[in-house]
């Protein structure tokens, strides 16, 4: 084995697949599978607090001074321990409380706010170490025992955290060195080799596995030696899983344990040449492995894999046989591919349909909007050859090389081609359609708006501008993530980010609009919102309009179109004109007479509500534990 070697074609597998090779560590280093130091250069993370011990907390109580009591999980499970909740409960809240009045900087118009809305109440609770204290009243009041719901939340908390790790942080290791492996054969790895093993339905299998490989290694460990050189006898177990997912703990472990015999030495010597590139890690606080050094530590692993797989192959040791993806590490003959692949590269053969719109006006609103006049049968298929299309650029990137071919990984994939169904989302919409769509999104977006008060307040308040049951920015912002995204519908990711910052353009400039045009009043407020700006807009409604733009686009919208395809368009051409009037009517009547009063325009008063709800819940919450409360605190309740 020559390491130049192996180095030198992992730099060209990094460069040639940079940025999804960096995505998949960065996964990796943020759901701690590994690299878990990479993230240091964005500062220490909070939960650094939780490492204090509780004991200071006790120190405190006794008149002795003190540090800051620690804070999330960690601390609450000492607390428990030490039998200090009581004190830990106490500074958890004075904290919690802290935090919140120190998280209300401004940065330009954008302000950090902790005080109002459930990002910032998970935020605060999380950092203080209240969610988890939350829990534990919550079991004590059902079980009627403090003692009983500790130890419950234990329990609970521990099995929550052990599912966590084995079915997600322990196999992801497996998921990042088949794209690591992938990426040396072929020039494109797509986002959804991330799904590697839901797709084949071996999560479960390979997370087994990966579970045994660490309980050998802890007991390996208590024997000091042992557990240094069963590391190198185990280290290949990811990758073995990575090509043959469908292997058991023991034949994974006992066919890495013979791949490694003889090669311990050798592995430890080319692990020991990254020290520099440590050492760099090091002083660069992690930039350096995130933007280099863990892809390319990877990809040099996952040479040495190939390596070591095929001179046992060669020697066939054995279980040799089990290394049976043959195609993730040659390209499959032309021959194969064009026969496993037949029925979608049978569809260039096909007449294509040419959709030809000889008026300007509508080809211009199809190819950029994607809207046409009618669903008509030129538009079906049309519709129809977007999907073959869609087939044809799969079949073309497998057939000539450049991805993994599916449908020839040993453990089977389907050969059906997916229905249209599933690509139904590059559709285009009728203009009947398109105002069904709208009206739909603005009737969802009042009945939200509507029940959330009446949750929050107890009572209805007609919400909106208008006083009709709807509410345009709703609508309005659903049809436009549908209409203005078009040419970004085959990409998911791109469409979210589009999403999120055409949903912000469009509050910001409605709300503004608002003020302007009445006088100042404000019909949404999200002042000591986490990350607002202005009070206009606040990053826990983005996340909300960009995850809702995403149902909207690849399944509302397709689904409502279905069902509205069913209608007559001599049925619904008259319901669409009479929603249409009713509306311009409201809307007219509304610009003169806006819908406006308590719960909905009088943010005067909500915001000096708001400044109080936070104490008010800290209070009641000390008081309900039996907590001394200062004559402070209870006045300016």
């Amino acid at each position: 084995m020559k390491r130049k070697e192996l180095k030198s074609r992992a730099k060209k597998v990094v460069k040639s697949h940079y940025w999804i090779l960096l995505l998949a560590c960065l996964v990796a280093s943020v759901i701690g599978t590994s690299f878990t130091g990479t993230l240091d250069f964005l500062g220490v993370s909070k939960d650094d607090r939780s490492q204090q011990t509780v004991q200071e907390a006790a120190q405190e109580s006794s008149g002795q001074p003190t540090e800051s009591v620690g804070f999330g999980y960690d601390a609450v499970l000492n607390a428990i321990v030490s039998n200090n909740l009581e004190n830990f409960k106490k500074r958890s809240d004075q904290e919690m409380t802290q935090e919140q009045a120190a998280r209300q900087e401004s940065f330009g118009a954008l302000k950090i706010g902790r005080s109002r809305g459930a990002l910032a109440l998970l935020v605060n609770m999380v950092d203080s170490g209240n969610l988890y204290l939350m829990m534990i009243v919550t079991l004590q009041s059902v079980l009627k025992s403090e003692f009983l719901a500790q130890i419950i939340f234990i329990i609970l908390s521990f099995l929550l955290i052990l599912f966590v790790w084995i079915l997600i942080v322990n196999t992801f290791s497996v998921v990042y060195d088949r794209m690591f492996l992938e990426a040396r054969t072929y020039e494109k790895v797509t986002y959804r080799r991330f799904l590697f093993l839901f797709r084949y339905k071996k999560l479960w299998k390979t997370a087994m596995v990966m579970l045994v490989r660490e309980i050998y290694l802890t007991l390996w460990n208590l024997t000091i030696i042992g557990g240094v050189i069963k590391f190198y006898s185990y280290r290949m177990v990811e990758f073995i899983e990575a090509e043959n997912p469908d292997l058991s703990p023991r034949q994974a472990i006992t066919l890495s344990r013979r791949m490694m015999n003889g090669h311990k030495w050798e592995c430890f010597v080319l692990q020991l040449s990254f020290i520099l590139w440590d050492f760099l890690g090091v002083i660069t606080l992690g930039l350096s492995k995130l933007l280099w050094v863990n892809s390319y530590y990877t990809a040099t692993m996952a040479e040495y894999y190939a390596y070591l797989r095929k001179e046992y192959i060669d020697k066939q040791g054995e279980g040799y046989e089990l290394f049976n993806d043959r195609y993730l590490y040659e390209h499959a003959p032309a021959e194969l591919l064009e026969e496993t692949y037949a029925d979608l590269l049978a569809l260039k053969d096909e007449p294509r349909y040419e959709y030809s719109q000889k008026n300007p006006v509508l080809r211009f609103l199809q190819n950029v909007f994607g809207v046409t006049l009618v669903n008509d049968e030129s538009e079906m298929k049309r519709r129809e050859q977007e999907v073959k299309d869609m087939y044809i650029v799969i079949a073309d990137s497998v057939t000539n090389a450049r991805s993994y071919p599916g449908r020839l990984f040993p453990l089977g994939s389907s050969k059906s081609r997916k229905s249209a169904e599933n690509l139904g989302y590059l559709r285009c919409y009728s203009i009947l359609s398109v105002i069904v769509i709208f009206f739909f999104f603005c009737f969802i977006g009042w009945a939200w708006e509507v029940s959330l008060h009446l949750i929050k307040d107890g009572e209805f308040v007609n919400r909106g501008v208008l006083h009709g049951p709807w509410l345009p920015i709703y609508g309005a912002g659903g049809t436009m993530i549908l209409l203005l995204l078009y040419r970004f519908r085959k990409k998911p990711w791109l469409e979210f980010l589009m999403a999120v910052i055409l949903a912000g353009v469009v509050e910001y400039w409605t709300a503004v609009h608002l003020e302007m045009t009445h006088g100042g009043k404000q019909w949404w407020n999200y002042d000591n919102y986490y990350l607002n700006i202005n009070g206009r807009v606040c990053a826990e409604g983005l996340i909300v309009f960009g995850l809702g733009g995403i149902a909207v686009v690849y399944l509302l919208a397709p689904v409502i179109d279905n069902l509205v395809s069913k209608i007559p368009t001599k049925i619904l051409l008259p319901v669409c004109v009479i929603l249409l009037t009713v509306y311009a009517g409201d809307a007219i009547y509304s610009s003169r007479h806006p819908n406006a009063g308590k719960g909905i325009t009088d943010y005067g008063k909500n915001m000096e509500t708001a400044c109080y709800e936070r104490e008010n819940l800290y209070l009641h919450f000390s008081l309900s534990q039996g907590n001394r409360i200062r004559p402070a605190d209870r006045q300016r309740s």
